[in-house]
């Protein structure tokens, strides 16, 4: 291949074997190597031609293939000289955020939580579009890229911790890093650490520092071998979750435009701005079980890419070749620390924490969701196990009865009077989350009048509970 289309990939090359021997460039120039690299000449020519055939409002691209078993660095394509480092924006997310807390088991992907405004000591940034969510949970924030929800998160896992978990993801930070901003990115990477950094989530949680160098020989002795030893960022199931939300993140978030692939991928995108709102990095970070495919786009002086698009499609048609090239993974493989079950959505949301569904749980109020083996929905905690400790409040106004109760909508509710001429079911209706006022004129002549207010799950008469109160008229 032409020495043009591979110059960066071999500059990587050489500033990887100096540092492995610890040698001078002109002691590298006079040692008599043999290298033998990781490069695909195929895979970086099809980089090249990718980089000339994308119509891009930006200064600067970049583009790098990982194989995620080995680490190595299959092509690397740059439109600079040298390894950029710049703002990493929502990309860095999972890294720095989701996939810590769900390792540290602060969050399941269930978690509910709530997506507004927030103010971290002077430190608010708004939602894409200033757009907010409400309730919602942790999947859904990710595939959202929902900015409130990462700070929130963060602020639960502890800065350190976050500063800690990308440390082992091949990320180092600076002292003025280590704020709340770092939970929307706002730090510079290469895109190099950020492809090795989603590369080991794609190999179950363990980092493997990038390959450019398969192994070195001088006189026939291997003096650089295969380095395939990694470090356990992650848990194998924070690793397996953190994935599937990623692949949601390409069935219908902010990394749709990979849906196109025929495998399954998990993808993130992000975008950082300069001062007067134009972006000026864009990424897209994607992976299948076998591959890692890295894209960056940048401008100094501001370009009118919005989100990561153009990254999203720069990456789709690299995959594209990949995927014509090599035979890629329809799927992840398994995580024997997964389990799926169905989360009871209306207690989830009435008690703040993940619930799981049990056999009375109706089908409207159930959602199949992942979880690590370790780290469970509540199990005590559903609505449905039976009827809240019933109360209504009762007045005499005159000959009229009023009669209040707060009410909830999984609950049928039924209200019977008893006065001198009889039972009388004087209401009957669902709950919809809000209070119930009714005004009651029975017949007593001066004698005693009951009331009992019966409730009931709505799918299941048989569990139920029930209260009476009586007055005087």
């Amino acid at each position: 291949m032409p020495k043009r289309s591979c110059d960066f990939y071999l500059a990587k090359v050489k500033s990887e074997v100096l540092n492995k021997l610890g040698v001078t460039t002109y002691q590298l120039d006079n040692m008599g190597l043999k290298i033998y690299t990781n490069l695909d000449p195929e895979l970086q020519l099809a980089l090249e031609a990718q980089k000339n055939s994308n119509k891009l409002d930006s200064e600067g691209s970049v583009a790098i293939i990982i194989d995620n078993s080995t680490g190595g660095v299959l092509a690397h394509c740059s439109t600079y000289p040298y390894e950029v480092k710049r703002q990493a924006g929502s990309a860095l997310k999972p890294l720095a955020v989701y996939a810590p807390a769900l390792d540290s088991r602060i969050v399941t992907l269930a978690t509910p939580i709530v997506d507004e405004k927030v103010n971290f000591g002077g430190f608010a940034p708004d939602n894409y579009d200033s757009v907010y969510y409400g309730d919602t949970n942790v999947r859904e924030a990710i595939k959202k890229s929902m900015n409130s929800v990462s700070v929130k998160i963060l602020d639960y896992l502890g800065l350190d911790r976050s500063v800690e978990y990308l440390k082992n993801f091949g990320i180092e930070l600076k002292s003025d890093d280590m704020n709340y901003a770092l939970a929307l990115g706002a730090v510079t990477v290469s895109p190099t650490q950020m492809a090795a950094a989603y590369s080991a989530l794609a190999n179950g949680g363990e980092y493997r520092s990038p390959q450019y160098v398969r192994y070195a020989l001088k006189d026939g002795v291997k003096i650089i071998g295969e380095d395939r030893a990694g470090v356990k960022v992650v848990s194998n199931a924070a690793a397996a979750l953190t994935t599937s939300a990623l692949v949601d993140t390409v069935k219908s978030g902010t990394a749709k435009t990979l849906s196109a692939l025929p495998v399954k991928v998990a993808a993130k995108t992000g975008t950082a701005q300069r001062t007067d709102g134009k972006n000026c990095d864009a990424w897209c970070a994607s992976y299948t079980q076998d591959y890692t495919v890295l894209v960056w786009h940048g401008s100094d002086s501001g370009m009118t890419e919005k989100g990561g698009g153009k990254p999203a499609l720069h990456a789709l048609n690299i995959w594209k070749e990949l995927n014509s090239k090599r035979t890629l993974c329809n799927d992840f493989s398994p995580c024997a620390d997964i389990v799926a079950m169905d989360v009871d959505l209306y207690s989830t949301k009435y008690s703040r924490v993940a619930v799981c569904a049990n056999e009375n749980t109706p089908s409207e109020y159930r959602k199949y969701e992942l979880f690590d083996i370790n780290n469970l929905p509540n199990a005590s905690q559903s609505r449905f196990t039976g009827c809240p400790k019933v109360d209504f409040e009762i007045a005499k106004e005159g000959n009229r009865i009023k009669l209040d109760f707060d009410n909830e909508e999984i609950y049928k509710y039924t209200l019977i009077r008893r006065d001198i001429i009889g039972a009388t079911i004087i209401y009957e209706g669902n709950g919809d989350n809000s209070h119930t006022t009714l005004w009651d004129t029975p017949i007593s002549f001066g004698g005693k009048v009951s009331y009992t207010l019966k409730v009931c799950l709505k799918n299941r008469s048989d569990i139920f509970d029930q209260c009476e109160k009586c007055v005087l008229l």
